[in-house]
Order: structure tokens, then sequence, then C-alpha cells
């Protein structure tokens, strides 16, 4: 086959995401899970945290069998009742702020490990039903101070120069 297509069955449903927290021995710290609520363009925009209870065996699961150091960013779609692995990246991702406002900061556990401090919270005591709204917010400016002005002219001047 000249141009090769990968076809895949579309989910369809509730989006999970779960941050999976790993010591630098490969061993699973703890974890959080969120519900996503509204995704724009590729970025977590609206979420909930959710108990952890049903996601600990696929976690459990992932942790035995991926080696891995600090965190692991899980995407999961719900079908039928049923938990499906979209994606694993090795990164803290764009829900990261709600987990560590649940009280679960991950970044802050990976410095503590590496430096050899205790861990300044238990990974499993975090915050079930917090939300994250993220909005964008409109700001004005003069059109000197946005630089337009000197746009304006050189455009004018480029306009001039062409008979126009």
């Amino acid at each position: 086959m000249d141009d090769p297509v990968i076809i895949q069955e579309m989910l369809g449903g509730p989006e999970y995401g779960v941050d999976i927290l790993y010591s630098k021995n490969e061993r699973l710290l703890g974890f959080t899970a969120k519900r996503k609520l509204a995704m724009r363009a590729g970025e977590t925009d609206k979420a909930v945290t959710v108990a952890p209870d049903r996601f600990a065996e696929i976690v459990g699961r992932i942790a035995r069998n991926l080696p891995h150091r600090g965190n692991l960013d899980c995407d999961f779609l719900e079908r039928d009742g049923e938990l499906c692995l979209l994606e694993l990246n090795p990164r803290f991702g764009g829900g990261y702020p709600l987990t560590h406002a649940a009280g679960a900061p991950m970044a802050r556990w990976v410095l503590e490990e590496l430096t050899g401090r205790p861990l300044s919270a238990r990974p499993d005591d975090w915050t079930d039903g917090l939300v994250m709204l993220r909005y964008d917010e409109a700001v004005f400016v003069s059109r000197e101070d946005a630089g337009l002005a000197r746009a304006d002219a050189a455009q004018a001047m480029m306009m001039k120069q062409e008979g126009r």
C-alpha cells in the first residue's frame, strides 16, 4: 500500500485524566484522578477531581508493568462502565494544576524525593470534588502600547510607495 492508513474505533463517553507519581526507584508513590468536563485545543479547560477507587486496579497494573520515574499523565475514556486507556505521557499534563491544587503537589514531591527529603504530604491525601475552571481574559491597551501605531505607519508608507 502506497499510502498506509490507520483506522481506529471511535470511542465516546466521559474522559478522565490520572496523574501517577513514581519514585526515583520506579515504585508507585500515589495517583490522583479527575474527570475532564471540557477540553479546548487539547488542553483541559474544566475538570473535577474524582474518588480514586475505580482507578486503583488499572493504575496498579500500569505501575507494575511500566517502569517509570516521576509523573505519568494518563488519559482514559469510559465506555459502558469500562475504562479504556487512551494514552500515556511521561510529563505533567495540562490538568496538573488541578492535581496540585487538590493537595497533591507532585512536582514538589519529585524534588523532595530527589533531594532525599521526606514527602511534605501523603500522596493519598488529596481533595475529591475540587473543580478547576480555566478562562480567557480580555486585556485592553492603547494602539501605541500594543505597538500598532508603528505598524500602521509602516503599512501606510508601503502602500504609498506602491501607489495605492
